[in-house]
């Protein structure tokens, strides 16, 4: 099947590509070669490493902890209003996705966390949306876990 890895830049065989998260054939310069071990667990171990990348995007360590701590508060408005809360957001980049996610999370309850997690699963999982909007739903999802009970 070299017509398949044609695009996909494969000269030789066995070659091994790694695709990031939504990649299709229109887009096949954004894969690369796996290098490692050709052993089960190795690969899964580099998968593993990469998936869990992934789920940082859009993430913000010191964001997190705020996030945690809105979450953790019995007042989450006035968390919300404090000044050192606006600042902190404000202090980094991607800051305003967090606050408006703790906004929403005021608006609508600790449950909406959980679902908009589940219903843009649902979303990228049926596929039918551009590339621009598959980023972006993958940036909310991944700031969203940061304010889960699950994840934390």
């Amino acid at each position: 099947h070299r017509s398949l890895g044609e695009p996909f830049g494969v000269k030789g065989f066995p070659t091994l590509k790694i695709l990031p998260r939504g990649t299709g054939l229109d887009e096949a310069r954004n894969s690369f070669n796996y290098e490692g071990a050709r052993e089960a667990e190795a690969m899964f171990n580099k998968l593993k490493e990469l998936v869990e990348m992934d789920k940082k995007v859009g993430r913000d360590d010191k964001l997190d902890v705020v996030a945690s701590d809105f979450m953790a508060a019995d007042d989450k408005a006035a968390f919300l209003a404090k000044p050192e809360t606006k600042t902190a957001i404000d202090a980094v980049f991607g800051g305003e996705l967090y606050y408006g996610l703790m906004e929403k999370i005021v608006n609508k309850g600790d449950e909406y966390v959980e679902k908009e997690i589940a219903r843009i699963g649902r979303i990228i999982a049926k596929g039918k949306i551009t590339r621009e909007k598959f980023a972006d739903m993958i940036l909310k999802q991944n700031v969203l876990r940061a304010f889960s009970v699950e994840e934390s």
